[in-house]
């Protein structure tokens, strides 16, 4: 296989091309660029290229050659590399520069006699190379671009032409002070797919820039394409967790605003509009039906404003397991949490086996159904029980496991028998969040993935049981097993005696053999057969079925 990449090397705002192949060393491409740039030597250069916003250093050829095969492969004909200096510093200490910064930049500084990691934004000030850089994403992937480099290179920018086919660029003091300042890009072969740097002056004759941290020029669309990657294997990252990532990977101040609407329009690219999925629930109903044979499907629809109310789900197997449950069932709720709310209730049952409970619905917090069976035990038959309530709040609300065995041994400690007894067959995977096993974020998901992660959860749930079954050696479950095998052992001991068969009670008793009942004080106070009437009484007449009778 013949891998022949173009490899655009850029360094203090000037380019030039040298093929790569599998036969290419670091050494070579060193003395290549110390011709080209004299004020380089190989000791000084630092190879590095930047792919999903994480810089990857190039140090060997192995690394090189790696690299010009990934590029050969995804069909891409160049591959931008960054040329830094490697300069010594007073302190003997060893720093990085990017092509446009001087000594040390704002974005990797030293402290306490280290270098600290350089920020993502680092070589955002270098996103402009050349005349004739194309950019794959379009128009919108431009102007990504220029707020990237206002961020860090703190100029401001203003365009001055905002176009689907063209964007002009300039410095935000053009008419003030006359900055030279312009990046003029259109369409490639008006393709709306590619676009194309025809003009480039990066010289702000302005004077210099301000890199203004706490309040960057900032965009939502923009902190959509830097958090698109990591919501989607993360989709719980909440906005202050947003928040806590600019500031630690790109060294600025993020709004709240920008991280709340930046993450609502990264889940709508993923998983869609959530308002669309609601006329997707017929097709899906009518897919459960037919998938799952038996099952009960209930879609109930406003029929004037064809506003969805509400969706009720029972599968076939859900329904053949609560034929073998107790005579009882139990209610579990929790609220949804995505644009629309709502509520998610689950029917839950005790099997045979007493110990496991088997559910209809997903559990999203299943310490719900836990406190409403017993919390009526532990407020009403201990005296510290507001104390106890707190301390069993901190261990069902724990976030580590550290956090939860910490609070859980001083419930213990403090309920006694009483509380070992309240969490006696109660599993603390069922209502601790430190130990659930599920996704309880995926109720943030629109209406579809819901009902469908439900779906997944409860054929895990069953085939897991499923086999667990297969291992059982007797014909009762074993909590029952284990439980008549200790009844059998505790009555070996006993000796059971044997009643007379023919003994019966006689039907009629012999005068001799007669008792009468203990004598009994009459009630107190005059009969009422004796009472006098009162003055002035009228007597009235009740209608009965036999005739008619009087009453005071």
């Amino acid at each position: 296989m013949d891998v022949n990449v173009l490899g655009v090397f850029s360094f203090n705002h000037e380019t030039f091309g040298e093929r790569i192949r599998l036969n290419s060393t670091i050494s070579g491409l060193k003395n290549k660029i110390c011709e080209i740039w004299n004020v380089l030597t190989p000791l000084s250069i630092d190879l590095f290229f930047i792919r999903d916003g994480k810089r990857y250093s190039i140090e060997t050829d192995s690394d090189l050659q790696s690299l010009a095969c990934f590029t050969f492969a995804k069909g891409e004909t160049s591959v931008q590399i960054l040329v830094g200096r490697i300069e010594v510093v007073s302190n003997s200490v060893v720093c990085s520069e990017v092509s446009s910064c001087h000594s040390i930049t704002s974005s990797s500084y030293e402290q306490q006699g280290e270098v600290t990691q350089p920020l993502l934004s680092a070589t955002w000030a270098d996103v402009f190379t050349h005349v004739g850089q194309i950019f794959g994403g379009g128009a919108k992937e431009f102007r990504m671009k220029v707020l990237q480099y206002s961020i860090e290179s703190g100029y401001g920018i203003k365009l001055s032409k905002n176009e689907p086919k063209r964007v002009t660029v300039v410095c935000s003091k053009k008419e003030q002070l006359g900055c030279l300042f312009k990046v003029h890009a259109c369409r490639k072969f008006n393709l709306p797919h590619l676009f194309m740097i025809k003009e480039l002056n990066l010289n702000h004759t302005c004077g210099a820039g301000f890199r203004d941290t706490r309040r960057p020029p900032m965009s939502s669309r923009l902190v959509k394409c830097l958090m698109l990657k990591e919501l989607m294997d993360n989709p719980s990252t909440k906005p202050k967790d947003i928040i806590k990532r600019f500031k630690t990977y790109y060294g600025v101040d993020l709004e709240y605003y920008f991280a709340y609407a930046g993450r609502n329009l990264a889940m709508t690219e993923i998983y869609g509009d959530a308002a669309k999925f609601y006329s997707k629930l017929v097709w899906y109903t009518e897919a459960l039906k037919k998938s799952n044979p038996g099952s009960h499907v209930v879609l109930e629809v406003d029929t004037k404003t064809r506003q969805f109310q509400r969706l009720f789900v029972a599968f076939k197997a859900c329904i053949d397991g609560f034929n073998y449950f107790c005579p009882m069932l139990y209610l579990d709720g929790t609220f949804l949490k995505g644009k629309f709310k709502g509520c998610l209730l689950a029917a839950t049952g005790k099997n045979a086996n007493q110990a496991a409970e088997v559910d209809s619905v997903f559990k999203s917090k299943d310490y719900l159904s836990f406190g409403s069976t017993y919390w009526f035990d532990l407020t009403s038959k201990n005296k510290s029980r507001d104390y106890l309530v707190t301390l069993f709040c901190n261990c069902v609300y724990a976030s580590t496991l550290f956090e939860f065995d910490k609070a859980m041994d001083l419930f213990l400690e403090v309920g006694g028998s009483a509380v070992k007894k309240f969490l006696n067959g109660a599993s603390s995977e069922h209502w601790a969040n430190a130990l659930f096993g599920g996704n309880r974020e995926e109720l943030a998901l629109p209406i579809t993935f819901s009902v469908d992660s439900i779906r997944v959860k409860i054929m895990n749930m069953m085939t897991e049981r499923r086999e667990l079954c297969r291992s059982w050696s007797s014909y009762l479950c074993p909590n029952m097993e284990n439980i008549l095998t200790e009844k059998i052992n505790l009555g070996r001991s006993w000796k059971v005696t044997k009643s007379m068969p023919n003994f019966e009670m006689p039907i009629e008793v012999n005068d001799e053999d007669k008792i009468e009942p203990p004598a009994c004080r009459p009630c107190p106070g005059r009969p009422s057969k004796k009472r006098k009437e009162n003055i002035g009484v009228v007597k009235k007449k009740a209608h009965t079925s036999s005739g008619s009778k009087s009453y005071v």
